[in-house]
């Protein structure tokens, strides 16, 4: 038994970045858009994003689609008349210039500006979130007019659907018993112990990411024993291999 757990413990501790019951949470893109964009077509619109040692100025095309900047930095949207940008120009002034520039030649329409992505709970079906901004040129606005969120159900229903059918095949595997009863007890153990874990590691990340695996796998392999009326060592074994072949085809996906 003690060796047992020592190989256990062995594999989890070789395994920490694979997910077992767990979805990595989702990365998420953020889109920014000027709405109205075509009712201003005598002016240029750019956005005034931070680098490491500089700013960077990009134009805005007619679509209105206000490009990425430098990840996880705060942005700007500006406007001068079409004939007075010079997107070059605006690139080769250091830091103070550009200030100096754009307070004396344009008006900021748009400030507080993210781009890049935000990282979601795994319960969160988000796939794609697009800001879109109605701005004015005398006028600065921190918050879009209006967010559209696209959602994806299969991020929670593929993996919670694979995790269940991978662990129902190791059960049945060693419990040769009715078919229908061991994939009903194995559902309802996945349904507490998987949203469970999701929540934990969407609420505080992967800091205890082995923690909440090894928590998965004793709480499992309890209720497999008194579920399935088996004895322990078996129930932990079944736990173990159910959760590892879970984690290493979670692993294939993530890095596939």
């Amino acid at each position: 038994m003690k060796r047992v757990l020592i190989l256990i413990l062995l594999a989890f501790l070789l395994i920490p970045l694979v997910d077992a019951d767990l979805i990595v949470p989702g990365e998420v893109y953020i889109t920014n858009k000027i709405n109205n964009i075509n009712d201003f077509p005598d002016h240029t619109f750019f956005i005034v994003g931070c680098m490491i040692n500089n700013y960077q100025v990009k134009s805005i095309e007619s679509d209105g689609q206000i490009p990425g900047g430098y990840k996880g930095c705060v942005a700007s949207v500006y406007v001068v008349k079409k004939t007075d940008f010079n997107e070059s120009y605006l690139n080769s002034l250091q830091r103070d210039e550009l200030k100096d520039y754009l307070s004396s030649n344009a008006n900021e329409v748009i400030n507080n500006l993210m781009s890049g992505s935000r990282m979601f709970s795994p319960f969160d079906t988000t796939s794609a979130i697009t800001n879109l901004y109605n701005v004015e040129l005398n006028n600065i606005k921190s918050i879009p007019d209006e967010k559209i969120i696209a959602r994806d159900y299969s991020k929670i229903l593929i993996p919670f659907g694979l995790t269940f059918l991978i662990e129902l095949g190791i059960v049945f595997l060693f419990i040769r018993k009715s078919f229908w009863k061991i994939a009903l007890y194995t559902f309802l153990i996945n349904l507490l112990t998987w949203p469970i874990a999701n929540l934990i590691i969407g609420f505080t990340g992967f800091i205890y990411y082995l923690f909440v695996e090894i928590g998965v796998f004793l709480i499992e392999s309890v209720l497999l024993m008194f579920l399935l009326k088996i004895k322990y060592p078996k129930a932990l074994l079944i736990s173990f291999i159910a959760n590892l072949l879970s984690a290493l085809i979670g692993l294939f996906f993530i890095i596939f």
